[in-house]
């Protein structure tokens, strides 16, 4: 990020949190861990660990400023750094608001068991960098999504968010895409009414409960983008030639035409490989991007990635199926 068009500013945490610091600050970065805190990071004492030592190895390391807590023990002092809140959790969730608002990016929110593999992929068609939030993957998810907005960028055209089913965090995070896969709807009946009305959602309609989801959007007049390998949907292959190390296909992704490989043999990613194109199309981002992604995807892999990492897909008898739909 350029100095000129900082992440967070005084005056700006002044104006948008009634946050008021005891000099003026701008800050490129923004960090809950005193030992990740490089110069020119705003960091925020979330009350995880020892905090009186965590604040001075973050000051000690350049923190621009440091939100504490006043509730926290050993954490006064008259330094100008510090800046005092009620409650930095509280604190951190106005700044995301105040991030979410400000930057033109198309947040696309991903739900399910497929969750993980979609985002990695989806992460590289949209340029984002999101080794900074997979650090984060051990922090409760109503601090890592707060911590993932506020650290949006000014001029981000996607955000990308990976969680379970969470009717607060998706009317926190306010997704303009909603995908939904398998066990992405499950036990959450307020998430409909959590969405924005103008939310596109892409639902995995193989899966029974999101197809009954899907059902119940489209009742409520919602955009929904249906996906199968084997139900008719808006977004489904049309011709699929399997090869041991890879797949071809051409599909219909809602009214366009592609025709893709998948750089990964299996019915399980030439199901994620659907969705993820439903998502490019429903953020209105580049699927010939997308499709170079999706081609590249067995060298992209991480070595130290186990299988069971990514989301599991149809098997071996719905690829039977699929075939025998597109035979009709």
């Amino acid at each position: 990020m350029q100095l000129d068009v900082p992440l967070w500013t005084s005056a700006e945490l002044r104006a948008g949190c009634g946050i008021a610091s005891a000099r003026p600050w701008y800050a490129d970065r923004l960090d809950i861990a005193g030992q990740k805190v490089m110069p020119g990071t705003l960091y925020v004492a979330l009350g995880h660990g020892d905090d009186v030592l965590d604040v001075s190895e973050a000051l000690s390391r350049g923190a621009i400023a440091a939100l504490v807590d006043n509730r926290q023990a050993g954490l006064g002092g008259d330094d100008p750094r510090l800046v005092h809140v009620d409650n930095t959790e509280t604190v951190l969730r106005q700044m995301a608001v105040k991030a979410r608002d400000r930057a033109p990016a198309t947040r696309v929110a991903v739900l399910g068991d497929m969750r993980g593999a979609v985002t990695a992929i989806l992460a590289q068609v949209f340029g984002l960098d999101v080794e900074v939030q997979a650090a984060d993957e051990g922090l409760a998810p109503s601090v890592r999504i707060a911590l993932a907005l506020a650290r949006l960028e000014r001029s981000a055209r996607y955000g990308l968010f990976d969680l379970e089913a969470d009717a607060d965090l998706i009317g926190l995070i306010a997704p303009h895409v909603v995908l939904v896969g398998a066990g992405g709807v499950q036990g959450v009946d307020g998430l409909l009414s959590a969405l924005p009305k103008e939310a596109v959602l892409v639902v995995d309609i193989t899966d029974k409960a999101a197809a009954s989801f899907a059902r119940r959007a489209v009742e409520d007049g919602r955009q929904v983008m249906t996906v199968s390998m084997t139900r008719k949907a808006a977004v489904r292959p049309a011709k699929i030639i399997e090869h041991s190390h890879c797949t071809c296909l051409s599909a219909d992704i809602d009214g366009v035409p592609v025709t893709y490989k998948v750089g990964i043999a299996g019915a399980d990613w030439v199901a994620l490989s659907l969705m993820i194109l439903a998502a490019v199309k429903a953020a209105d981002a580049d699927l010939g991007r997308a499709a170079l992604c999706l081609a590249g995807l067995g060298s992209a892999l991480n070595d130290d990635m186990e299988e069971s990492d990514w989301a599991e897909g149809p098997d071996a008898s719905q690829w039977a199926t699929a075939r025998r739909a597109l035979a009709e």
